[in-house]
């Protein structure tokens, strides 16, 4: 199993399987996906978005850098699952 470091220290830095993260990135980009959603669907209702969801608002209006952003996160995810289950 290959295993993540997050620091120099083996003793005190904890370790994550490669394979967790994938799953941990493909799961944020479905999250991405059903916040762009909600986005949408509350600024097409003429409302405003929240405080730091603010930002959605260049994802709603530029789908292309949206899926740009997603396919990306997809496809590290994926790299990182077939790095951790080759090993």
């Amino acid at each position: 199993m290959l295993l993540i470091a997050f620091s120099n220290s083996a003793d005190a830095s904890p370790q994550v399987p490669l394979g967790v993260l994938g799953v941990l990135i493909l799961t944020f980009a479905l999250g991405n996906i059903a916040l762009r959603m909600w986005a949408a669907r509350r600024l097409r209702a003429g409302r405003t978005l929240p405080g730091p969801f603010r930002m959605l608002r260049l994802f709603v209006n530029h789908p292309k850098l949206f899926l740009g952003a997603l396919c990306a996160q997809i496809t590290v995810g994926i790299l990182l699952l077939v790095v951790a289950t080759d090993r």
